[in-house]
């Protein structure tokens, strides 16, 4: 006896929420944030006053960016078109997809290398600890993000979750990085306050902007970790993991535009004190009598340029 065939149109349709769903919404979200970088991009190439080299390396972390964005779109295209209505396709990823995972490191590797020359020139000469605390993570999480691209071009992800922990690795090694960079320039930035009020402010904001963008990036790297320690099965930690890259670089971009505006602010002005609204106590010193016995009144303007000493917040970034 012949078992009965059960036409397609009688199978349920597949869940693909927290497969293709979630990887649909991560390549929005990074589209969106690349589109920031561009605008990031275009207004520090027309205000920013760095030298060649720093100009040059936003140019290839855009590059990198527009790269990263083109390969995920790619993947997204060959599941949800060339691959539509067949969920067999979502066991295996594609060549773009698993190349954007090194490439994405790559341009946190130059986010950090940035951050970390900073920390190298206040406190690496005396503390190299704390450098080894910044690029031992960051060759680990490159290893890891190469190690992950060349198992995923044999693999299906199914077979990938005895190597997931290859995405601890690379995520607590980028968290780790992100938090001594982090603290060692707040410290920094506190130990070189000077008693001057603006000065004082814009160490402030740097500090806080410090906190805040690690905190963001943390926050993405220990998400995709709980995800992929709670639902290996699915995709959700790919959909987290497209955008932290542009995170990183929208982060340091960020702070490289809002430098002009912070010095802006906290630039010393210039005061002008007319002795004609001085006290009369003060202001009759001013007067003397002439040969005749006449009062001249003498009227004199004086002008104090108030200066702040904001190098050190200038070289942390």
């Amino acid at each position: 006896m012949s078992s009965a065939v059960v036409p397609p149109e009688a199978l349920p349709p597949p869940d693909l929420d927290n497969t293709l769903g979630a990887v649909s919404i991560g390549v929005l979200m990074a589209t969106a944030l690349f589109g920031c970088s561009i605008v990031q991009t275009h207004t520090y190439s027309r205000s920013s006053k760095d030298g060649a080299f720093m100009k040059y390396l936003v140019y290839v972390l855009w590059a990198i960016s527009a790269l990263h964005i083109a390969m995920i779109i790619h993947g997204l295209y060959f599941y949800t078109v060339s691959n539509y209505m067949t969920p067999q396709a979502l066991a295996r990823p594609t060549w773009s997809l698993s190349a954007s995972t090194v490439i994405g490191n790559l341009g946190d590797d130059i986010v950090t290398g940035v951050f970390a020359s900073r920390v190298w020139k206040f406190t690496g000469k005396k503390l190299p600890i704390v450098m080894t605390l910044i690029i031992a993570p960051t060759i680990v999480s490159f290893g890891s993000s190469l190690a992950i691209t060349v198992i995923t071009l044999r693999d299906t992800f199914t077979q990938f979750t005895h190597h997931s922990w290859l995405w601890y690795a690379a995520f607590c090694s980028r968290s780790l990085a992100d938090i001594t960079i982090t603290i060692s320039l707040c410290l920094m930035l506190k130990k070189r306050r000077t008693g001057m009020q603006r000065t004082d402010s814009m160490i402030r904001v740097l500090i806080l902007y410090f906190i805040n963008t690690c905190a963001l990036t943390s926050a993405f790297s220990t998400s995709c970790i709980i995800a992929i320690a709670t639902m290996p099965n699915n995709l959700v930690f790919v959909g987290l993991a497209v955008i932290l890259p542009h995170l990183m670089v929208n982060s340091l971009l960020a702070l490289l535009n809002s430098r002009q505006a912070v010095w802006e602010r906290n630039r010393g002005g210039s005061l002008s004190v007319h002795l004609s609204r001085l006290p009369p106590s003060l202001a009759a010193s001013t007067e003397v009598k002439s040969a005749k016995g006449s009062i001249n009144q003498i009227c004199v303007e004086t002008t104090v340029t108030k200066s702040y000493d904001s190098f050190a917040a200038e070289q942390a970034i």
